[in-house]
């Protein structure tokens, strides 16, 4: 009797209970969170975009696989879309509209073509859109556009790859051959300052037609002047620069600002991997000695997927850009909420740690706003077609 009474007690009480609203233990929230992915997947960069969006979208996979990322009382989860910027001003005004009035994104990770970027600058201070962008050769950091900010390197800490070689290469003269368009005017004026400044002797440059082919006429007037480095543009046109050179006897050295790329198919291009020895760039590498072991399984689950995903090979580029997604992430969980004056606010502040490095937003001394990320450059040599690690730099601007 006595066990009966307490049994329709309990009962009762769990009858009463379910009566009323479970807010205290109610599922969090589900938010998805739209970001854009704009670099040029066709095109002379197309080699260095593909990857750069590839890495994005894994880095997100990998946290909606998670579960997604718990902030408060909600779980967001990412959804990319990726857009051709074609390396031109052109296919960059496309690609960002179709971001913004299509795709409705509400943060861009990964553009590094420099009129694109131009073009989307304004257009993220009036629309507070939150854009973690790769490497420029513009200013494309100002106080004008608050919410731009750079997680990779600038085109100054890039060449800090050519600062590591310099320490054990007989490099004393250098040639810069440059697209006659926005981003190898501007590339051209910073390469030539830096590689001045290292104690390399500039011996002069020239600008040829954005859709060369030939680089022939080209070439030849370069190697008139018997320079030791020549500097190695968008994979679509090094690789026939290479080749040109190369038939033409050159033997010398090469370096990239860009990192060395998709070496089987500039292999191929340039007609065998003697023509693209001695090709110096940033290259990241997980035997790296900046690189934790604690990191190194995330970044082999992101090779995995790469390769399923996509035919071999795996694009070590591809690691640099998943970076950007994962400080977007930190800022939101850091900031409490995707709000983008939050998120500017937290990138502006915060310390983030990435599996290439760890590091601030800096910069205010150079670009007139701390939003240049302060990451470490992995330097690479190509010696009989495959990468040998050179050495790191980390660079921390003002």
């Amino acid at each position: 009797m006595k066990r009966s009474f307490i049994i329709s007690i309990v009962m009762g009480v769990l009858f009463i209970w379910a009566g009323f609203p479970q807010t205290g233990f109610s599922a969090p929230e589900e938010v998805w969170l739209r970001v854009g992915a704009p670099n040029p997947l066709s095109g002379p960069g197309a080699m260095w975009g593909e990857p750069c969006v590839r890495g994005v979208k894994i880095m997100a996979d990998i946290y909606n696989d998670q579960g997604g990322v718990k902030v408060g009382n909600k779980v967001y989860k990412f959804k990319v879309f990726p857009a051709d910027t074609q390396y031109t001003a052109e296919g960059g005004k496309s690609a960002y509209e179709k971001l913004l009035s299509v795709d409705k994104c509400q943060f861009m990770v990964g553009d590094f073509s420099d009129a694109p970027v131009a073009i989307m600058s304004p257009i993220s201070t009036e629309k507070k859109i939150v854009c973690l962008l790769g490497s420029t050769a513009i200013p494309a950091l100002a106080p004008e556009f608050p919410y731009v900010f750079r997680f990779s390197q600038d085109q100054n800490q890039k060449l800090d790859s050519l600062r590591i070689a310099l320490k054990t290469l007989p490099i004393k003269t250098f040639f810069m051959p440059s697209s006659d368009d926005l981003r190898g005017r501007a590339q051209a004026k910073i390469n030539n300052e830096v590689v001045s400044s290292l104690g390399v002797k500039l011996l002069g440059e020239i600008f040829y037609n954005p859709k060369e082919t030939n680089f022939a006429p080209v070439m030849t007037k370069v190697l008139a002047t018997k320079p030791d480095l020549i500097y190695a543009g968008p994979p679509g046109h090094a690789a026939l620069q290479m080749k040109e050179a190369h038939m033409l006897g050159y033997k010398g050295y090469w370096v990239s600002t860009g990192s060395v790329v998709n070496l089987d198919q500039m292999i191929q291009i340039a007609g065998g991997k003697e023509a693209v020895e001695n090709w110096i760039g940033p290259y990241e590498m997980i035997d790296c000695p900046i690189i934790k072991d604690s990191d190194k399984p995330l970044l082999l689950d992101i090779q995995t997927r790469y390769l399923r995903e996509f035919k071999p090979p795996f694009e070590p580029l591809a690691w640099r850009y998943a970076t950007g997604l994962q400080i977007l992430k930190d800022a939101i969980v850091k900031a409490g909420s995707p709000d983008p004056d939050a998120v500017k606010h937290t990138l502006e502040t915060e310390t983030f740690h990435t599996f290439l490095g760890e590091g601030k937003f800096t910069g205010l001394k150079t670009f007139g706003i701390a939003h240049q990320f302060s990451p470490t450059t992995i330097a690479a040599i190509v010696k009989n077609g495959k990468p040998q690690y050179l050495g790191t730099y980390k660079t921390v601007e003002p």
